[in-house]
């Protein structure tokens, strides 16, 4: 047995789900907790395909040929997302020593881990994106510490009073007709209140 069929089959037994290799189009069945994969499909392919099945049995129910196509589709935005994740762990990512180049780094990942070479650099930069929205979430966090310290001689004169008081928050905006996966916006609370207030003092 190849080593990607023997890894999957190893990830299959985890989850208590059976592999079965046949000569058709995969499919899983979570009632009776089996996926079918195509023994002819390209390894790396079937890396992937075998984890978008395995979400459709440890994590959804129903069956797609009677759902409406909506919820098919958030099904399989879920597979694909959970593939991702489990084909390419952050913890086991962070763990091995990666070339410098991005452009080798990807090559690297696809070969180690066995998926097609769009995978991997889809999942790397989704990293680089988490990093960089981490680094903004700090930054803002300490922007509004800044201006918190700036804005306090300004309590005393009642442009923050009682309730008002309360530690700033950043909230994520999200548009509904857009991906979820990020935000589309962050918005400083109660920095924002403050601001609008000053704006309108000034146009008395």
């Amino acid at each position: 047995m190849d080593s990607s069929k023997s890894s999957n089959r190893e990830d299959s037994q985890n989850f208590e789900v059976d592999l079965i290799y046949y000569d058709n189009s995969p499919f899983s069945d979570n009632e009776e907790r089996v996926v079918f994969l195509n023994r002819h499909e390209e390894k790396v392919s079937q890396r992937m395909i075998f984890f978008q099945e395995l979400c459709h049995v440890i994590r959804h129910s129903g069956d797609q040929r009677w759902m409406p196509s909506l919820f098919k589709e958030a099904q399989e935005y879920d597979a694909d997302r959970f593939a991702l994740y489990s084909a390419l762990p952050f913890f086991i990512l962070k763990s091995i020593t990666l070339p410098e180049r991005r452009g080798e780094s990807i090559g690297y990942i696809a070969h180690t881990f066995r998926v097609p070479l769009y995978f991997a650099k889809k999942r790397i930069e989704q990293i680089e994106e988490r990093i960089t929205q981490n680094k903004l979430l700090f930054a803002l966090d300490a922007a509004v510490s800044t201006s918190s310290e700036l804005i306090q001689p300004e309590t005393d004169r009642g442009i923050f009073t009682g309730s008002d008081q309360a530690e700033a928050r950043i909230r994520a905006h999200y548009r509904c007709e857009e991906d979820f996966e990020r935000p589309h916006g962050l918005i400083i609370e109660p920095l924002l209140e403050w601001l609008s207030q000053c704006t309108s003092e000034s146009k008395l």
